[in-house]
């Protein structure tokens, strides 16, 4: 049994535009750094990001394939930064680029499976 295709797109949007907007006030507002520009903080982490949107605003299965690897990334960035976290607002940060990193991996794996190719 599969979900329906629109609940999975919904998913991997929303948590797709979650962690964009986690990942833009992340060095901005959050913590922001004291010996790297927040610019290129900003470059590194974001960019990436980006480059799956146009994909997956039309729904093109490839997209959903690479927003999946790089939600790995995410993830593993995540698990990485909770070694260090030391004030609470850098865990509520960690714990929810750990949850829309990891429905992204979901959302767009359940996508692919429920567009499946016949």
């Amino acid at each position: 049994m599969t979900l329906p295709r629109n609940f999975c797109y919904c998913l991997t949007l929303t948590s797709y535009f979650l962690l964009l907007a986690l990942l833009l006030l992340w060095p901005t507002v959050l913590s922001p750094p004291k010996h790297i520009p927040t610019a290129v903080i900003l470059i590194v982490s974001v960019l990436p990001l980006l480059f799956p949107l146009m994909g997956l605003l039309h729904g093109r299965r490839n997209a959903y394939v690479w927003a999946g690897y790089l939600s790995l990334f995410y993830f593993i960035h995540a698990v990485t930064e909770a070694a260090a976290v030391n004030q609470f607002s850098e865990m509520v940060a960690v714990g929810s680029e750990l949850a829309a990193s990891s429905l992204l991996f979901i959302g767009s794996i359940l996508y692919l499976k429920s567009s499946r190719l016949a």
